[in-house]
């Protein structure tokens, strides 16, 4: 049985096997850590992410902004795609197997009469791993909420970024965006500066009265920093200096504004070098969010026929992710688009589907996913057929034929989207 296996396996019961907790308070954890010689507070430099959206490929900008300035870099993100070590980079490269397996036994051994969801476990692996292997600058990305999340044990960041807010997760985080927006201004700190990504007002009011609770020095988008656009190009407005995003790097317009967070933060925070910082960006990747497929067996099928086909993965999963795809539908004008979804019970679908009217021809449920996903006619029930013509498919490649076959003569755009895990499972195939 090789490492790997065993790493396999071992998450997998970790997951199955989670306690179900009553309450998430940071008691346990904080126990936990003090037994591993808190490791937390020996990290130097962090940076702490929350938000609805946005949380990892912002990350992925600061990650990219901060190596090409010459310093290293670890970065702890949720969830993963395709393999769990992905949520630990160590200075550029993904925890290894054996490390990270050696890690999460001695973390079980240090806790046994203490329960811990699998998402705690985790996050004290990545403490352990950066005090060992330590970098100039830490990238830490909340999990869930914000206040009550494993990753805020954290007391001493250098700087706290909420990207934008939206409805998600409310069983969890209540059932308005104020209410939320109060969750996950948990992670500011007192008098720690604060980077505020672009919010809706409910959001920015909450966040910004606790800011001042905590007299911390506040920037925000729209005020220190803005988005422009000329001849569909992206452009960052910082005081007196403008950067020339490249638009090919992370699609959409709401990428543009998470680089755009990731460049205010390193300006104010006077770590920034104009001259490299367009060259930095150049080449950022975040799998999954908004990624065209250039090859594997679904693009073999679709460029079969017409070399103008489009094929677009992205992990959205609630209202406001849907509306940034139906935003980049709309500026690009495409008029043949195409769904292929998979969603899981906890979303609400109808408000994700209300962001596509008038604007895909057809929506393919794929239905051999977990029993934790809406079959097609749950979703038929809840949405209706007619208004987005709603079939199902078993697989993503039977949908991609059908819709190749019938749209012959006419360019196509398919995109697949509902569920990061679904987007894991479209990855493992094209990698």
């Amino acid at each position: 049985m090789t490492r790997f296996k065993d790493i396999n396996i071992l998450v997998d019961s970790l997951i199955k096997n989670q306690p179900k907790l009553v309450t998430y308070d940071l008691k346990r954890l904080r126990l936990v850590l003090q037994r591993l010689g808190s490791p937390q507070l020996i990290l130097k430099n962090i940076i702490h992410v929350a938000g609805t959206n946005g949380k990892g490929s912002t990350i992925a900008n600061l990650k990219a902004l901060l190596i090409g300035h010459g310093y290293s870099v670890n970065t702890f993100t949720s969830p993963h795609l395709l393999e769990v070590r992905e949520r630990i980079n160590i200075n550029g490269q993904d925890i290894a197997d054996d490390f990270l397996f050696d890690l999460l036994n001695h973390i079980i051994n240090n806790s046994h009469d203490i329960p811990l969801s699998f998402f705690e476990l985790i996050t004290c692996a990545g403490f352990l791993a950066f005090k060992e292997y330590q970098a100039d600058y830490t990238l830490i990305e909340v999990g869930l909420g914000g206040k009550k999340d494993a990753t805020n044990i954290i007391s001493s960041p250098i700087a706290s970024l909420i990207t934008p807010i939206s409805l998600d997760h409310q069983e969890f985080l209540g059932d308005s965006i104020s209410k939320i927006s109060l969750e996950k201004s948990g992670i500011i700190k007192k008098q720690v500066p604060l980077f505020i990504g672009k919010q809706p007002k409910q959001a920015l009011d909450v966040i910004k009265n606790t800011a001042a609770k905590l007299d911390c020095l506040v920037f925000e988008y729209g005020k220190d920093w803005s988005v422009t656009y000329s001849s569909d190009r992206p452009y960052v407005k910082l005081k007196d200096k403008i950067i020339e995003l490249d638009s090919n790097t992370l699609a959409g317009t709401f990428q543009s504004e998470n680089s755009a967070l990731a460049l205010a933060t390193l300006y104010y925070l006077d770590l920034l070098k104009f001259e490299i910082s367009k060259r930095c960006l150049a080449n950022v990747k975040w799998p999954g969010r908004f990624q065209y497929l250039n090859h594997g067996p679904l693009v073999d099928i679709i460029k079969r026929e017409n070399n103008k086909n489009k094929l677009i993965i992205d992990g959205a999963h609630n209202a406001s992710g849907a509306g940034v795809i139906a935003e980049e539908i709309s500026k690009n004008h495409w008029t043949n688009t195409c769904l292929i979804l998979a969603i899981q019970k906890s979303k609400d679908v109808v408000s994700f589907m209300e962001n596509f009217k008038g604007l895909v021809k057809s929506v393919f449920i794929i239905d051999s996913l977990e029993d934790n996903f809406q079959s097609h006619a749950e979703i038929v029930k809840q949405v209706g057929h007619a208004e987005f013509n709603i079939q199902k498919k078993q697989y993503a490649s039977e949908a991609v034929g059908e819709i190749i076959n019938k749209n012959k003569g006419e360019p196509v755009t398919i995109i697949i989207t509902g569920s990061l895990y679904f987007i894991g499972k479209i990855l493992e195939k094209h990698s």
